[in-house]
């Protein structure tokens, strides 16, 4: 997908010679901001597509929550009834705890992965509004 190439931060420029540094200073902020610009434009355009994820994400959760569920329930239920090996074989038990691990561990994942996404959102809107002081501060200056 070709609509978070802006949201890669660039390398920054080498440091300007002294005769160009004014000159070189203004260009940087400039670019600084056209570059932040881009990355909020993408994001922007890219909202309903981080709703989508979000929405997809939610829904194996809780798909993985009801499987989590059912296991559970079948486990009670061989408990309950006094002889498990009646009802169940062991390794069906077996199968059943490690079915729950492994949905378990791929839960943790979608958990991490989503508080990953927000942490960066939540940074580039920061950098977006110090551009915008910046921005404003210059602009009073002039």
């Amino acid at each position: 997908n070709g609509s978070h190439k802006h949201i890669i931060p660039q390398q920054p420029p080498p440091p300007p010679t002294s005769h160009h540094r004014h000159y070189t200073d203004n260009h940087n902020n400039n670019m600084t901001l056209l570059s932040v610009q881009d990355r909020l434009t993408a994001l922007e355009q890219g909202g309903e597509q981080y709703q989508a994820d979000r929405a997809a994400v939610q829904a194996v959760e809780a798909r993985l929550l009801q499987q989590l569920r059912d296991i559970q329930a079948q486990l009670s239920s061989t408990t309950t009834n006094g002889n498990a090996s009646s009802r169940h074989s062991t390794q069906e038990v077996e199968r059943l705890r490690d079915a729950n691990r492994a949905l378990h561990a791929k839960l943790q994942k979608l958990d991490y992965r989503i508080s990953h996404m927000v942490g960066h959102m939540e940074r580039l809107y920061e950098e977006n509004q110090q551009l915008k002081e910046q921005q404003q501060q210059q602009q009073s200056t002039s």
